[in-house]
């Protein structure tokens, strides 16, 4: 059987927190802890234990870590860059003759620390009680929605985040525009809205948030798509929180 520690490295991003430790409550094939430091980056330790070859060492914390990246960026609503592997320990127990044991050890060293940015934000202990929370609920469902957050969140300009970020939330009400917007009036009552460019049966308005994502390709009369991008800038981070809310709601 194969044990080991992987070690892993990313960028700092301007969030900065304690270790968190996580671990996998199903299988207890994994302890791990999470932190981030100005001067050290972001880094990630996974113990795995018990397993069958390297390699599935190797997968199974590069799983962790692609995951606790998603984790990071979703609870944070800052880009987290992606791990890399700085330090890996391996070691190999094989049972002898006479019930003993032989230990064998595997020790690589690798490079790269993380680069400095400028302090933003000091992690609270709700935002840290939910990393671990979300660390430890794993399920492929709630993956996919984290993994599309993440990639949308990955776009450098304002316009293609909020396409993206209003895509997932469609995905998630059903491909209704009615339906998002019926959400959307949930979590934010006083949000600006319009009466729908198609009426309704429902009687919902058209939250701004849904008028901006269809005003691309279809300009509506006294707009440019400059003013469009620049509403989208401005309500960005309104969208952000509602489709957290709605993948919340879902898993």
């Amino acid at each position: 059987m194969f044990k080991g520690t992987i070690t892993f490295n990313a960028d700092f991003t301007g969030v900065q927190f304690e270790s968190i430790e996580f671990s996998d409550p199903d299988s207890k094939l994994f302890l791990a802890t999470v932190k981030s430091a100005k001067n050290e980056g972001v880094i990630l330790k996974v113990e795995i234990i018990n397993v069958d070859s390297v390699q599935q060492i190797f997968s199974q914390a590069q799983e962790v870590a692609d995951y606790t990246t998603k984790i990071l960026t979703f609870t944070f609503n800052t880009l987290f860059q992606r791990f890399r592997k700085v330090d890996e320990n391996i070691v190999q127990e094989e049972e002898q003759a006479g019930g003993t044991k032989q230990t064998i050890i595997y020790a690589f060293l690798g490079t790269g620390m993380g680069i400095n940015v400028d302090l933003d934000h000091i992690a609270t202990n709700r935002q840290l009680s939910e990393v671990k929370q979300l660390l430890e609920k794993r399920t492929y469902q709630e993956f996919a929605y984290y993994n599309l957050f993440y990639s949308a969140l990955n776009f450098k300009d304002a316009m293609s985040k909020f396409m993206a970020l209003y895509s997932i939330a469609l995905s998630l009400c059903g491909d209704s525009q009615e339906k998002v917007d019926q959400c959307i009036l949930s979590f934010q009552p006083s949000i600006k809205t319009n009466p729908p460019y198609r009426q309704r049966k429902s009687g919902v308005p058209e939250t701004i948030y849904t008028r901006l994502r269809n005003e691309v390709g279809h300009i509506r009369p006294n707009t440019t798509i400059e003013q469009t991008r620049q509403e989208m800038e401005k309500n960005l981070n309104g969208l952000i929180l509602i489709v957290k809310e709605l993948i919340n709601h879902q898993t």
